[in-house]
């Protein structure tokens, strides 16, 4: 049985600890254990339970390294077999004292996880308002943007463009720039459409929203601009179909009197 480890991980000792993880599943009854173990992370590694339904990935375990070099785990399937395991055990280590050190061995990895996401999210934020920022407003140029002539829409405040990319804010809502989205076309002729910046809960407004009226949500910027043209109504572009339900309860809240009806591609739903 092959297991991926480091030249450094097996001056820890990794190598016994991973082979008793390892024998502590087989002696707990799993159907089969894994070729390699490696420390997980907050991703939980599965694999197929031979005695499970096809496709099945019911098997799953849990292995880490503690700072004192002491090696500790966890696993499961779907037959109830679950069971605990770590390397000092064998000196008196109780269950409960291990779940004690498992949690905070997790707490750690989920902290510097989050941390290092946050970090991410925060780089990716600065560089679309960077970018946003160097872009010229679309209103105020006299070329108008390919996309805008592709789609036969007007152009609304607040667009931009940054030499041939059209630039779309998203903002939350308490109105600070969350991310960018840009349209341009690739070295082939087609048309793409990437974010900078997460727009997971951001919105772009078209028109004026009233407390006490009507308003259309959309996913894409040119289906919003088509139906504020049609109606005169104001739009709220959510960017993407999974971020309807988030941005529509961002409105609700601020505006619960507001009458909102979900424009879906090709469809008209009527929401709340």
């Amino acid at each position: 049985m092959t297991v991926l480890i480091t030249e450094s991980l097996k001056k820890q000792g990794i190598n016994d600890h991973i082979e008793a993880f390892k024998q502590a599943m087989i002696n707990a009854g799993m159907p089969s254990v894994p070729d390699y173990i490696e420390i997980t992370g907050a991703k939980i590694p599965r694999w197929k339970d031979p005695q499970g339904e096809s496709g099945n990935k019911d098997c799953w375990y849990r292995f880490g390294i503690n700072p004192d070099g002491s090696g500790f785990g966890k696993f499961s399937n779907h037959k109830g077999i679950k069971d605990k395991w770590h390397s000092s055990y064998e000196k008196g280590l109780s269950k409960i004292q291990f779940s004690q050190k498992e949690k905070e061995q997790l707490a750690v990895l989920n902290t510097e996880a989050e941390k290092a996401e946050s970090a991410l999210k925060k780089g990716k934020r600065k560089k679309a308002c960077t970018l946003f920022e160097k872009g010229q407003l679309v209103t105020a140029l006299k070329k108008l943007h390919w996309y805008i002539k592709e789609k036969q829409i007007s152009t609304f405040e607040d667009l931009r463009q940054e030499r041939s990319i059209l630039l779309i804010p998203c903002y939350s809502g308490n109105n600070e720039l969350l991310a960018v989205q840009r349209i341009y076309k690739d070295h082939t002729g087609k048309t793409q459409k990437r974010f900078l910046g997460s727009y997971s809960g951001g919105f772009f407004t078209i028109g004026q929203i009233k407390p006490d009226g009507l308003c259309y949500l959309t996913e894409g910027y040119a289906t919003g601009a088509t139906v504020h043209e049609a109606t005169g109504a104001p739009v709220i572009v959510a960017f993407s179909c999974g971020n309807l339900i988030f941005v529509a309860e961002i409105i609700r809240k601020q505006y619960p009197n507001i009458k909102i009806i979900n424009v879906a591609d090709n469809d008209l739903e009527k929401a709340k």
